[in-house]
């Protein structure tokens, strides 16, 4: 893959990017000794394991297993490619950059598909303009956006029949690439092409990086669906998406705190009325890929949604995930209506009252459960109890659910006894819950491992160690074939160059999992230089010793099977081979 950019710019980037700068633009990074500490960007946890070192340009977290240089922390980030990554942090350092004619299939047509979607946003937007356009014009005027807003997110309108395609296709796109964009459409018209968004107001949906991945449309009439969204694409995917962060991120982590909204306009009026700190879920429940997004940026969570059935049942479904997450967000209860018209009748100040009113994630779950049911009857209370156990039962922290099963008990006067009793007896009668680990499933550490992980961890701290290693062992005598790969890279590397650059070698293995291990190697390895001799010969005496031992195992099965089957001179030579590997045993 790195070879569709010159090495040379990929060196360059690699060592002018600093790390500790980039990651501090996704995550609040704290000085301890010669390192930079972090809650990790990519897993739930309350004590910081995410460590980025200066020094080695390196990150990893000892949490999750996840590590490597620049290119793999920001194709962690943004969830790109690595040769999307080199893009990215060239646009950082003001750097031009081409590739070669190898460049791959699936990145040439992501490409595409940016420059095709830019091109229908810029379509959409000028049709806005146009005077057959006045309806949906008078409708956002109605809802308070100004023109400002309307340019800065550039939004639009999709006239009907074929007007999209008949215009890029004057610009030189082709129908094929507009079905893979998701701009088109052939099952509503016996086979012939169709534009996928017919008279609606289109909402440009942006990435990370500033680039429009898909589009949301809203129709002004009846037909149904009331919002549309571009079908999944190899740039676009909605669970994924959060509609806004590209512009609130700032405004997220200067907050810290974010208030996530259901659509397009609750985000628009909530932006444009200085609440800087609001994204949208596309109307659907919270997803794993949005919720892992939002904790690069923040902790805390505000949820907003529309004060109707729909809208509590979307928050409902996305904290059921959030809980699971271990976030504990705070929720907006709007007395109706949805958050876009409050801020338009009320003003932001009423708005922000409302934020700072939101109920702890619990609170919310018996607001919500005890105004559906009756708490003063029988029935009342076994429905309260059934909705809100499943709940509970996701609450990880024991003191904190045992907090709310009390107060449970108090708001049904029940007894509280009775309470824990029901929520044990319907929490182990549940089916699906995971099974212990049976020892058969635990996978243990390849035999020598231990040793080989060892003197990898040595020779990337001590390069002038490589070439004792060199001597006395072959990559094949490494059992661990991750820890091979490693010992190859290294080699070759020190071989060419006589020295050995940790980010350079993460470049040169270009694999995820092995990145992970050479950074954790390399950032926990702590061992006086004074010790660092004798450990270096016990490591190699130890792999020489399991390489022997393999080696003559391998031989004993082949010499049982000739015995039974093969001829007398293949039993020699066998035998031949097993003495040599006992004479070097006994001189080891």
């Amino acid at each position: 893959m790195a070879g569709l950019v010159a090495e040379n710019i990929i060196e360059q980037i690699r060592e002018n990017a600093d790390i500790v700068e980039i990651a501090s633009g996704y995550i609040n990074l704290k000085k301890t000794g010669r390192n930079y500490k972090a809650l990790c960007p990519f897993h739930v946890e309350k004590t910081p394991s995410f460590i980025v070192n200066s020094e080695k340009q390196i990150f990893h977290c000892f949490g999750c297993g996840v590590g490597g240089n620049v290119f793999n922390l920001v194709m962690k980030m943004e969830n790109i490619t690595f040769i999307e990554s080199v893009k990215l942090l060239a646009q950082k350092m003001g750097m031009s950059i081409t590739f070669s004619e190898g460049e791959s299939r699936e990145t040439k047509e992501k490409e595409e598909i940016y420059k095709l979607n830019e091109e229908a946003a810029q379509l959409y937007h000028f049709c806005l303009g146009k005077e057959t356009a006045k309806g949906p014009r008078d409708y956002l005027g109605s809802r308070k956006l100004s023109d400002e807003t309307i340019k800065k997110f550039k939004i639009g309108y999709a006239p009907g029949g074929k007007f999209l395609i008949q215009e890029l296709l004057k610009r030189k796109f082709g129908i094929d690439l507009m079905r893979r964009a998701g701009l088109t459409t052939f099952r509503e018209s016996g086979g012939e092409p169709q534009d996928y968004f017919r008279n609606r107001i289109t909402f440009p949906i942006f990435n990370l990086q500033n680039r429009i991945t898909g589009f949301g449309a809203r129709v002004l009439g009846d037909t149904q669906p009331k919002y549309l969204n571009t079908p999944d694409t190899p740039v676009f995917s909605k669970g994924r998406i959060l509609y806004g962060l590209n512009f609130a991120r700032e405004g997220v982590r200067k907050k810290d705190e974010v208030v996530i909204v259901e659509g397009y306009l609750d985000f628009l009026t909530l932006y444009q009325n200085g609440i800087d700190n609001t994204v949208a879920s596309l109307g659907t429940a919270l997803t794993e890929g949005q919720i892992s997004t939002l904790r690069r940026y923040t902790e805390k969570v505000v949820i907003c949604y529309d004060a109707d059935a729909a809208g509590e049942e979307a928050t409902l479904r996305g904290l059921e995930l959030v809980i699971e997450k271990e976030l504990e967000p705070r929720i907006v209860v709007l007395d109706s209506g949805d958050p876009d018209s409050f801020v338009r009748e009320k003003g932001a100040k009423a708005f922000f009252k409302k934020v700072d009113e939101a109920l702890p994630l619990i609170d919310y779950y018996f607001h919500h459960f005890f105004s559906k049911h009756n708490p003063d009857s029988t029935e009342g209370k076994v429905k309260i109890t059934a909705e809100l156990f499943p709940m509970l039962k996701k609450i990880k922290n024991v003191v904190h659910r045992g907090i709310y099963l009390k107060k449970l008990a108090e708001e049904l006067k029940l007894d509280e006894k009775m309470i824990y009793a029901e929520f044990e007896r319907v929490s182990k009668g549940k089916k699906g819950e995971p099974k212990p680990e049976k020892p058969s499933d635990i996978k243990l550490p390849e035999q020598g491992s231990r040793a080989e992980s060892i003197l990898l961890k040595l020779m990337l701290d001590d390069c002038s160690l490589i070439s004792t290693v060199r001597e006395n062992l072959e990559v094949k005598d490494f059992k661990n074939l991750n820890y091979q790969k490693i010992l190859t890279g290294i080699f070759d590397i020190f071989e060419k160059y006589g020295i050995i650059d940790i980010k350079g070698l993460i470049d040169y293995l270009n694999n995820e999992e092995l990145a992970s291990i050479v950074s954790s190697f390399s950032l926990e390895f702590n061992l006086e230089h004074e010790n660092r001799k004798k450990v270096l010969e016990d490591c190699i005496k130890r792999i020489k010793e399991q390489s022997l031992l393999e080696k003559k195992r391998k031989i004993e099965e082949e010499i049982k099977k000739v015995e039974k089957e093969g001829s007398a001179d293949q039993l020699n030579l066998l035998l031949s081979k097993y003495q040599e590997l006992e004479q070097i045993s006994r001189r080891n």
